[in-house]
């Protein structure tokens, strides 16, 4: 297990992503918490799928917790992405040898690397208890400050991190915290 956060050149090839160099930063970045806006069709949600899965490979069997504003668009980011260009995470993770086996009942991905558990920016009391090395909350600028300082609550304790994508809409407690 790792002690340290390994730079950029240790991340494995086939971790990387091949896109703007602005999105390699992010997935690269290991800050406390790092931000990433862009418009619809941004590359948001890609930038979470890999920096989520650069994470689990580098930091195997750890648990992972992936927040979204609704249960109804967590269902579509998971399981039915409607956007035919675009994986669902359950699609990319399989399409990169992690062996992903769907926990429907429980909220979460089993993967080889790890966990990852989903919750609800509208329900934090799904959150309590749970200790990850990291949290992505994706559309974090549709869910309430609660939600971002419950994911720093979160990793704390694993030393972790925590990625917010969104489209800047309502980021007003983004600039205030």
């Amino acid at each position: 297990m790792l002690t340290r956060n390994p730079p950029a050149s240790e991340i494995p090839e086939a971790a990387k992503p091949r896109w703007h160099p602005a999105q390699h930063k992010i997935v690269t970045s290991w800050k406390r918490t790092t931000l990433a806006l862009a418009g619809t069709g941004g590359g948001k949600t890609s930038i979470g799928y890999w920096w989520l899965l650069t994470r689990m490979r580098l930091y195997p069997n750890e648990s992972w917790l992936v927040g979204f504003p609704d249960y109804g668009l967590l269902e579509l980011v998971i399981l039915s992405q409607p956007d035919p260009e675009r994986l669902t995470l359950h699609g990319f993770l399989a399409a990169h040898g992690e062996r992903p086996i769907l926990h429907r009942r429980s909220g979460h991905i089993e993967t080889r690397n790890g966990n990852i558990f989903f919750v609800s920016g509208g329900d934090l009391v799904g959150w309590q208890g749970a200790h990850v090395k990291g949290a992505w909350l994706d559309e974090f600028d549709d869910m309430p400050l609660a939600a971002y300082r419950m994911a720093m609550e979160r990793t704390r304790m694993r030393g972790g991190w925590v990625l917010l994508t969104g489209t800047p809409r309502h980021v007003r407690w983004v600039k205030e915290e």
